[in-house]
Order: structure tokens, then sequence, then C-alpha cells
């Protein structure tokens, strides 16, 4: 699989995206993709489908067992299907959102993006999971009397009003206005339209 890199993106991608999103101690999917790589080691094409089957089914469940109790279905049968549950996601958790859900959020936009989008945005180049431990208030939680971008109580803790970043961003950016995050963001990264 290292002999064709662009057609394993999205399985390389997608591991990252497993790795940083649970604990080093908890990463239940490997064995089963592991298991299922030494199955099927001559269908590359079909790892990366699995893969996704199994983030879906394993991770996105509306399973009440352990994940352990879980891992062991796709052990004994590898397409095993959960329904998939994302209610959690309607909830007002703020800081304690599971930082899975960020991580998820961010591959299925690369994933749903077009590869000829991807061609004509030069920012997909260089698109990479990172490790991020520290959710931040996008609307503050404080907001300060020049904000012109607050919430209200009832949206304020929403997943729609928070992001996944480093400590060292959630230190800098704090409790600034809207205003001053979004175009610190922009300093930052300089290749983002000014929309």
């Amino acid at each position: 699989m290292r002999d064709q890199p662009e057609g394993n993106e999205g399985f390389a991608l997608l591991q990252s995206m497993l790795y940083h999103s649970q604990q080093i101690t908890t990463h239940y999917w490997l064995t089963p993709l592991l298991a299922w790589l030494h199955r099927h080691p001559g269908k590359p094409s079909q790892h990366y489908a699995y893969l996704r089957h199994l983030d879906n089914h394993l991770l996105c469940a509306a399973d009440e067992r352990s994940l352990i109790e879980r891992t062991r279905d796709f052990l004994d049968n590898p397409w095993h299907r959960n329904p998939l549950d994302c209610r959690l996601l309607e909830e007002n958790l703020g800081t304690r959102f599971p930082h899975y859900w960020f991580y998820k959020m961010e591959f299925v936009l690369w994933y749903l993006k077009s590869p000829q989008m991807k061609e004509k945005d030069p920012r997909w180049d260089n698109f990479r999971m990172t490790a991020k431990n520290s959710v931040e208030h996008i609307s503050p939680q404080t907001a300060q009397e020049v904000d012109s971008n607050t919430v209200s109580e009832e949206v304020l803790d929403t997943f729609g009003n928070l992001a996944l970043v480093s400590r060292s961003i959630n230190s800098e950016y704090g409790n600034k206005p809207f205003r001053e995050k979004r175009e610190r963001f922009r300093e930052r990264n300089n290749t983002i339209p000014n929309n």
C-alpha cells in the first residue's frame, strides 16, 4: 500500500483521525482492522471501505455496551452493523463533547469534498489530521460589549458553536470577541479568503 500513496490517502487520513480521536489505551478499532488486513491482504481497495464501515458501526453506534464488547462483534463478523446514532451532537455539552466528533467532522468534510474541488483549492494540499486537545467556543462564553456575534444560552454550548483546537490556540483566543478570533485565525491560515 505504500507504493500507491495517492490511492491510500483516505485510508491513511481515516486511520489518523481514529488515532488522534481515541485514547491511546482504547484503540479498539485497531484489532478488527488488523484482523481484516490479515484476512484480506491482496485487496487494498477494500481496506478503506472496511475502515469507514468499522468507524461508523463501532464508534457511531447506538449500542450501550462497552467498546471492548462491541469490538468482538467485528472480529466475529467484519461487516457487522449497528444502528448509527448521532443524537449526542444535539446535546449542549460544551467543552465535554467527545473529541472524536470534531475529528469525525473534519474527515467527513474532507471525504465529501469532490476530487475536482480538491485539485482547484490549494488548501487541501496540506490538509492533515493533527493532534488537538482543547474545545474552544467560537462565540465566547462571556461576551464582551464589543462582540457583534453573540449567541443565546441555548446555542452557546452546542456542537455548532465549538471547535477543537490546540491548547496554545485556545489560550491565545481565550474569551476574545468572535471578530478578533476570526481575524487571528485568518492571519494564522493566510490562504483563507476574507469573506
